[in-house]
This record gives structure tokens, C-alpha cells and sequence, in this order.
């Protein structure tokens, strides 16, 4: 079976947010410590892949990844406002994560505007110590 770059086409706009168990006021440091609850969003659009659950241990020895949840819409102000309703449905209580992070920097018009750049984060002060 061929398939032709003219056989690809596209439709709509995607967003992942990688969610991790760290602590975005201290330097994005790992946050270790047992995930007491737990509440992922779900819904049309929204994939979320993780391994870990309410009473999983997050050590502070491996990768802080919990899980990686990707938005799909029609658009890219749709996806935008997808995510932020997925990641406002994203509960986790026990660690630190970097939810508000993501919440704050898909909230900021550079973000929309597509004016932002690879060391947005370093620069938006209010990012790294996002609540």
C-alpha cells in the first residue's frame, strides 16, 4: 500500500500538555509523594494517557511525567478553550504539578496570538510561579 503526501489531510488543531509532578514555584523540582486523588477529564476530543492513580507513589528517583492529555477541536481557539476546560477538570491532590502552568500560559494572549517563543517560560515571570 502507497500512500502520497496528497493522501494526508488535515483537520482541526491539537494541544498536549504534559502533566508532571513538579513544582513550578521551585524550579520545576520534582514533587515526590503519594497521589492521594485523582480526577482526569474526559469527553469528545480529550485523550489522556497515563499510568498512574489515586494511591500510586511518585518517586523521586524516575521520570515525573504523570500522564500526557491532548485536546482536539475545529480549530486553534477552540482547542485552546477545550484545554483549558480539560485542564480545569484536572484534579490531583498529594503532589505538586505543573497543571497551573499550563492553565496560565494557554491563558495568555501570546499564546493565542502564536507570538510566544522557546523561552517564553524563562521570560513570563509569573509562569514559574504559577498557583
Amino acid at each position: 500500500m502507497s500512500i502520497s503526501q496528497d493522501d494526508v489531510h488535515f483537520t482541526g488543531h491539537a494541544i498536549e500538555c504534559r502533566i508532571n509532578a513538579e513544582d513550578p514555584s521551585h524550579n520545576f523540582f520534582p514533587s515526590p509523594g503519594t497521589i492521594r486523588s485523582l480526577d482526569w477529564p474526559s469527553g469528545e476530543g480529550i485523550r489522556v494517557d497515563t499510568g498512574v492513580e489515586a494511591g500510586s507513589v511518585v518517586s523521586p528517583y524516575y521520570d515525573s511525567l504523570l500522564a500526557k492529555l491532548a485536546v482536539h477541536a475545529a480549530d486553534r481557539d477552540a482547542a485552546i478553550a477545550a484545554t483549558l476546560a480539560a485542564l480545569e477538570a484536572t484534579h490531583i491532590e498529594g503532589v505538586k504539578t505543573t497543571v497551573p502552568v499550563h492553565l496560565a500560559l494557554l491563558a495568555r494572549p501570546e499564546f493565542a496570538e502564536v507570538s510566544h517563543h522557546s523561552k517564553f517560560i524563562e521570560t513570563a515571570a509569573d509562569l514559574m510561579g504559577a498557583k
